[in-house]
């Protein structure tokens, strides 16, 4: 469990880093320089806040916008992708709470990507995802 917790909190401090993780980015693998970017809203217009975090991502390294659907993750081009082709997904949510839910089984692909050690990073009306994910039990204090 403290595991899962101290990845989430290393990937927001090297995300808020520009110049650590451009330089780690730069000796790191592919996956681990890309960030893949959660937007269930992704055939809709970007909600506000999350077009802001989404250009502080590409703005850092490269990002790529993912909608959850049934059979992956969508990217803006149709193609599927899988969260480990990632070195962190970024759910973002500011604008909108209701826009954080998720399909089942967006849930479950994403509990077995930190499981397996990737960094989800979660931040806004997102952050509710620890608990529905159940990688903490305490709801949040706010």
């Amino acid at each position: 469990m403290k595991r899962i917790i101290a990845c989430v909190f290393v990937c927001v401090l090297g995300l808020m880093d520009r110049d650590v993780l451009r330089s780690s980015a730069a000796s790191a693998a592919t996956a681990e320089r890309r960030v893949g970017f959660i937007d269930p809203s992704m055939r809709n217009r970007m909600l506000h806040c999350n077009a802001a975090a989404f250009e502080f991502a590409r703005s850092t390294t490269s990002a790529v916008r993912l909608e959850p659907v049934a059979d992956g993750w969508r990217d803006l081009e149709g193609r599927l992708h899988a969260p480990e082709e990632f070195g962190l997904i970024w759910f973002n949510q500011g604008d909108e709470p209701a826009a954080s839910r998720l399909h089942p089984y967006a849930q479950k692909d994403l509990l077995q990507y930190v499981e397996n050690g990737g960094c989800l990073l979660l931040s806004g009306a997102a952050g509710r995802w620890l608990n529905d994910l159940r990688i903490e039990s305490p709801p949040p204090r706010i």
